[in-house]
């Protein structure tokens, strides 16, 4: 007995040592800034979003109602420290809510929120152990407070205010958490979240610290966040590299074995573990850019560096920033391109040359987002420093207010200010004021617009006195008015505003005019500028070209540029053309200069211009004597060569597995291309570009695949339904956008080949390009834009659908595609809601429109909404059109429906006599039959309404209409865009050879690097000035074939080469001694390594991934990813597969 108690009594004992030994401790459980999130859009039904803590590994979940989730969502506003790309909004209803699942244990709840406005904001309550209710713990809308973040910099609540919340103790057991929506007729967003709780862990614990190899190098983050972690936990840490330095790898301390070149690792913590980051110093050279003539001349970098001082090899973009009162005058080295390309080899200087307009003062508004700036502010724009002027918004009585400033809108997208009086309830205005003393020829430009709640009138007004005002000018916003669109507010001033002390400038709305909308006033005034001549004596001398650029008899001359001719004095406009190439150029004209801008001129070819008589004068009006200036155009100069920025590789052998990874890791403030280069692969999900100049490169249209299988209308699928850009399977905002050799698809569509909406595609930016792409659906394949004025151009593509699977607005060009219809009968191409403003719409060009066998006839489309514009030329018809051409009625009346010159499969013309031309749609309440009190039917079938719209399309083209349909008219714009030359391919590479184990090959022009392909798959990339043009391939087997391919500086792939087919018999033959070689968790390690052996590792298609010399007998590689090891010694070489 006394045994046993002495046996109870030591397991007692141990049990209060085990006991003693657990304890709490507050762990970080849950952290998303909602970038790893799917998107989704608002629904009564609730999202339920399923999660798993950390430590705990405890199963929750989140459950949305009327919220919308944007893992790369962005505001202009939201601009504090505080803010990371991706949100949850919770939308303006009073349901709108977050609820999160109950946790066993929640400490403190830190989170992100921001706003668009005043109060508003997200309150949070929870639930509780023994509290069934919800009880609510913070309700503080955000108000435009200011706080200082950890930097001590200074921002407002709105734009991302941090809030942390500690739980009491009694409150922490159980908790379910809910963050609702303050004010029902206002978003709030949810921009982080971060929730902490005690975790209870009986594991043996270790610890995890990092280091970089120079103080001050780069940056460590670890995830999860904690001080000890469970014995074989695995935790994420990532490097950063400061500028200056860059990433190398990252190493153990304890023996010095490298553990990857990736700079984010995951870890396996079965030990005490120190990691090293290891970082290189970069060579710096320092890039000078030098602004001559006007101090409003601006030079952009892209990327942008410290001081300017950038690491040798970095490609910087320079872009000359426009604004109304400078024209830029060339560069020092002769070119007058507005973008260039620098790549950094030593110390570059340049000098940018400007001439400055005769002006007063200007507004662009741009540096006004802060409040300070939103009232009476002195003009960022000035001739003289002592007349600055000032602008405010002000109520009726005089009192200044601010404004709501907005960073971009409308298009051109412009920084602006808006009136926001709530709901009308005072009439303010805009007013300006500065001195016209020593000015005559004033005039006063401005631009409109407005949205919400505005007159559709309004008035510029001027005064001498801020009492007596009188109008200059009038304009019309109705044309505008939700539109996207500006409108000129452009006023002369009369002689007896001249050489005024001050004269006021008012924009005010005429209050008898119709008012547009509801709402708060949304009236907009953008890019305010004054311009005037000074007062001159008169000069009889008439002006004489003091030089040129490019200069005469230059030989450099830019193809895409600009004539510049500057003058021995000031210059006023004259009169006559000045005619290059066959084409008039449009002068700008600065104070001593006038800049002709030209594009596509041949390379080296001679050229002269004629300046005709009287094409200037001086300012008192004498003309300039006829002139010619001659030079020739540089010879075509190669792209600098780089090879892709990122690869994407499903199989692990490129810095991604997945596109929206690369996309996510990629700038958001390019001006040039960033090339994603995707191996072949089927790539699932949603994808969001929001970031200009993403360059998606495929393989080929076949093998790279980018597909989802959202919906965005009504069904009985049980399925979730989208909005459009939320359901498409790739949504673009961002401008520049390209893509070539990918397929798009919406699985959905087209395996049910039936409804709802289900896209492949949205393209809401402007410029965007598909080359060879497939877009494949049933219905609502691609959502074009929404804006009127976008550009897209597709080049060689395949769209595939049945009913409306092109459609929305823009200029969009589709040259020589194949539109492929799925539908038996009754399908329709196109659902175009153009605006009137819309210049061209639709232009079909050399298509050929075919399909299933089994389609009997299709219509080439149906009006969906305003004034669609659509044509098609030289279109081959291989299914049947239906005669009328065009389906009569949807909801819009069109512009212009017509074809020229379609031609049928075998060749031979389309009758087109019986074209549509007449359209009608109904409108307001559906009415009744009352024989049968059913809705009332037309003698077409269609169901009438109240109101019956009706009108004719143009149907046909004549031969000098249609000759107007180019690329160049349609696609250039105001910036002259030119599309076609990036979907030029460059040549095929030639004169490939296999020597041992080496493929060589000769260089092709105009190329910035090559792919290398074995077998079909990519395996390697060679930069176009490598020293030899070679790729060596140590795994290459008797029989494998290569190829070669091209890339031009947009990415685009040229043809394939000649295929070389490998025969390596007699060359060594490869065995494998006794290495120890085995996986610890997501790690290869092969130990026994012979000194100084050379280790590499490879995917299964060829791909290097690693290689190092060893010195410790060890070789480590962080892969999941079976893959191929080559071991190199002084006596052997060995191969062996890892799976």
């Amino acid at each position: 007995m006394k045994q046993m108690m002495k046996r109870f009594g030591f397991l007692f004992l141990l049990c209060l040592s085990v006991i003693g030994s657990i304890r709490a401790e507050e762990k970080l459980l849950y952290s998303t800034t909602f970038q790893d999130w799917e998107s989704s859009s608002a629904s009564d039904d609730a999202v339920v979003v399923p999660a798993k803590t950390h430590f705990s590994n405890e199963d929750f979940s989140f459950s949305l109602s009327q919220v919308v989730v944007s893992p790369t969502g962005t505001d202009s506003k939201f601009t504090s420290s505080y803010v990371t790309p991706g949100y949850i909004r919770a939308e303006k209803k009073d349901n709108s809510a977050i609820e999160i699942s109950a946790l066993e244990s929640v400490t403190k709840i830190e989170f992100v929120e921001a706003a668009t406005g005043n109060d508003r904001g997200l309150g949070v309550q929870i639930k509780y152990e023994g509290q069934s209710e919800w009880e609510t713990i913070f309700d503080t809308p955000l108000d435009g407070t200011y706080y200082y973040d950890s930097n001590n910099e200074k921002y407002k609540d709105t734009q991302g205010h941090l809030v942390s919340i500690s739980i009491p103790e009694e409150k922490q057991k159980n908790v379910s958490i809910r963050f609702y929506n303050l004010n029902g007729s206002q978003y709030a967003f949810l921009l982080s979240l971060d929730i902490y709780g005690d975790y209870v862990s009986t594991a043996e614990q270790v610890t995890l610290s990092t280091k970089t190899n120079i103080e001050g190098a780069g940056n460590i983050s670890v995830f999860p966040v904690s001080e000890t972690y469970d014995i074989n936990s695995t935790v994420k840490i990532s490097a950063e590299a400061a500028f200056g330095y860059e990433f190398v790898n990252w190493t153990d301390d304890d023996g010095g074995a490298v553990l990857g070149s990736d700079p984010e690792l995951e870890l396996v913590l079965n030990t005490d573990r120190k990691i090293t980051a290891n970082f290189n110093k970069l060579t710096l050279y320092k890039l000078t850019v030098s602004v001559n003539g006007s101090r409003w001349g601006k030079i952009s970098f892209s990327p942008e560096a410290e001081d300017n001082f950038y690491p040798e090899g970095t490609i910087v973009t320079l872009s000359v920033v426009d604004n109304p009162v400078t024209i830029f005058g060339g560069w020092s080295d002769g070119q007058t391109e507005k973008v260039r390309t620098v790549q950094i080899t030593g110390n570059v200087e340049l000098s940018a040359n400007f001439d400055q307009k005769d002006f007063i003062v200007g507004w662009d508004f741009n540096d006004a987002a802060s409040a300070e700036k939103r009232k009476e502010i002195p003009a960022p724009f000035y001739s003289e420093s002592m007349n600055q002027g000032l602008l405010s918004a002000y109520e009726p009585t005089g009192a200044s207010v601010n404004w709501l400033y907005h960073a971009a809108e409308y298009t051109p997208a412009h920084a602006n200010a808006r009136l926001w009086t709530t709901n009308f309830s005072s009439r303010r205005y805009f007013q300006a004021q500065f001195s016209t003393k020593g000015y005559t020829n004033i005039e006063v430009t401005s631009l409109m617009s407005g949205s919400y709640q505005v007159y559709s009138k309004q008035k510029m007004q001027y005064s001498l006195d801020n009492k007596n005002f009188k109008d200059l000018v009038t304009i019309d916003l109705s044309s505008v008015y939700g539109q996207s669109l500006w409108e000129d507010c452009i006023g002369k001033l009369p002689v007896e505003a001249e050489d005024q002390s001050m004269v006021y400038i008012r924009w005010i709305a005429d209050e008898t005019s119709t008012i547009l909308g509801s709402g708060n006033d949304g009236t907009t005034l953008a890019n305010v500028f004054v311009f005037a001549d000074p007062k001159n004596e008169y000069d009889p001398e008439a002006p004489v070209l003091a030089s040129s650029v490019p200069a005469e008899g230059s030989s450099s001359a830019s193809a895409n540029g600009a004539l510049i001719l500057n003058f021995n004095k000031k210059i006023k406009a004259g009169t006559g053309d000045v005619v290059l190439n066959g084409i008039s150029l449009v002068p700008e004209y600065g104070s001593t200069s006038v800049t002709l801008p030209y594009t596509k001129l041949a390379y080296n070819t001679p050229y002269s211009v004629d300046i005709p008589a009287g094409f200037v004068t001086n300012v008192s009006g004498i003309p300039n004597e006829a002139f010619s200036v001659t030079f020739t155009t540089m010879s075509r100069p190669d792209p600098i060569a780089k090879v892709f920025d990122v690869v994407v590789a499903q199989d692990g052998s490129g810095d991604y597995t997945s596109v929206k990874e690369a996309i996510d890791a990629a700038p958001s403030d390019r001006t040039s291309p960033w090339l994603i280069y995707i191996k072949a692969g089927k790539y699932q999900g949603h994808l969001e570009i929001a970031k200009p100049y993403i360059h998606l490169i495929g393989e080929d249209a076949e093998s790279v695949i980018i597909s989802d299988d959202r919906v965005s209308g009504d069904n009985d699928l049980g399925k979730p339904v989208y909005s459009p850009t939320d359901g498409a399977t790739v949504y673009v905002t961002g401008d520049n956008f390209y893509a070539t050799g990918i397929s798009f698809e919406n699985e959905y569509g087209i395996t049910a080949q039936d409804g709802p909406q289900a896209l492949a595609l949205c393209t809401y930016s402007d410029r965007a390009i598909l080359n060879r792409c497939k877009l494949r659906s049933y219905q609502d394949t691609y959502l074009t834009s929404n804006k009127t004025g976008r550009r897209h151009f597709l080049n060689e593509c395949f769209i595939e659908g049945a009913v409306d699977y092109i459609y929305g607005a823009g200029d969009v060009f589709f040259n020589k595609c194949t539109l492929y219809n799925t539908r038996k009968s009754g399908g329709y191409i196109v659902a175009p809601n153009h605006k009137k403003e819309e210049k061209w719409g639709y232009v079909f060009d050399h298509c050929v429109i075919d399909g299933n066998a089994d389609v009997e006839g299709l219509y080439f489309g149906r009006p969906w909404h305003d004034s669609p514009k659509t044509v098609f030329l030289y279109t081959t018809c291989k299914v049947s059109v239906y005669a009328k051409g065009w389906y009569f009625t949807m909801g819009g009346i069109p512009e212009i429906w017509a074809d020229y010159k379609t031609v049928d499969a075998y060749g031979d013309p389309v009758d087109v006599s019986l074209r549509n031309d007449y359209y009608y749609y109904y409108e307001g309440e559906t009415i009744i039959d009352e024989s049968t009190g059913q809705p009332k039917k037309d003698e077409n079938g269609v169901t009438m309404k109240e109101n019956k719209i009706e009108g004719y399309a143009k149907n046909s083209l004549t031969d000098e209409e249609a000759a107007a349909y180019t690329i160049e008219n349609v696609m250039s714009g105001s910036d002259d865009w030119d599309p076609a030359i990036m979907t030029e391919s460059v040549e095929a590479p030639s004169g490939l050879k296999i020597e041992g184990k080496t493929l060589s090959w000769e260089a092709s022009k105009y190329v910035i690097c090559y792919v290398v392909k074995k077998n079909g798959s990519t395996i390697g990339f060679v930069k176009a000035d490598a020293a030899e043009l070679v790729y060596e391939d140590e795994l290459m087997q008797s029989g494998d074939e290569y190829t070669v391919q091209g890339v031009s500086e947009y990415g685009m792939l040229s043809e394939l080469s000649e295929v070389v087919k490998a025969d390596v018999s007699g060359i060594e033959t490869l065995d494998l001694p006794d290495y120890i070689a085995y996986r610890n968790g997501d790690e290869i390690v092969v130990r026994n390594i012979p000194e100084s052996a050379t280790v590499s590792a490879y995917s299964l298609t060829g791909t290097v991934l690693a290689r190092e010399k060893v010195s410790d007998g060890t070789f480590r590689i962080s892969t999941v990813q079976p893959c191929i090891i080559r071991i190199v010694s002084e006596k052997k070489t060995s191969v062996f597969k890892m799976l």
